[in-house]
């Protein structure tokens, strides 16, 4: 019987940590497709229900602008406000009424209100909305007319192809490292 020699072997096989490593690319890759494509969906255009009645239309009337409510920490991220930041304003509001009723409950048993994101991004970009107060049309660009609204809804997608087609019509930068932590 012949048998093979041992350099043979050692090039027809692939050692076991490379193909450890290759499996492991190949989950990530198809991990980013996944989140890319749950994020990169159409924008529904329906109201999303949130568990506190809230009318941004409303509150814009009376003159409120929205860092009232949405402060920047640091300029990066929009602040969500808590049932604290609605009773600064609300304390003597009738909690009988349904507009009330929600929020003076959650107050009550000292909740948080878990409000229901209208955005979120694959945890892979990094979005800062300090980078992007220079808009032209501002916070409208992405969220749209909030202050003519009692509800919101996504307004635009958050794929990476519609992220790249505005960085290109507004001459940002479209490098990889601009938005996404390679290093991760």
């Amino acid at each position: 019987m012949i048998q093979p020699d041992s350099t043979f072997r050692k090039r027809a096989c692939i050692p076991v940590g490379r193909m450890i490593l290759l499996a492991a690319l190949m989950l990530a890759a198809l991990g980013a497709v996944a989140d890319e494509k749950k994020s990169g969906e159409p924008a529904p255009l329906k109201p999303v229900k949130q568990p506190v009645e809230f009318s941004h239309k409303r509150h814009a009337e009376f003159g409120l602008e929205c860092k009232l409510c949405h402060p920047m920490a640091g300029g990066e991220q929009a602040g969500i406000p808590q049932t604290a930041d609605c009773l600064n304003c609300h304390q003597d509001s009738d909690s009988s009424t349904p507009a009330f009723r929600a929020l003076f409950e959650h107050a009550k048993t000292k909740k948080r209100i878990a409000w229901t994101r209208v955005y979120l991004l694959p945890y892979f970009v990094f979005f800062g909305h300090k980078g992007h107060q220079g808009a032209k049309d501002g916070c409208e660009t992405c969220h749209g007319p909030v202050a003519t609204r009692d509800l919101l809804w996504k307004e635009r997608e958050t794929s990476m192809k519609s992220c790249v087609e505005c960085h290109k019509a507004n001459q940002a930068s479209i490098s990889c490292t601009f938005c996404h932590e390679l290093n991760q």
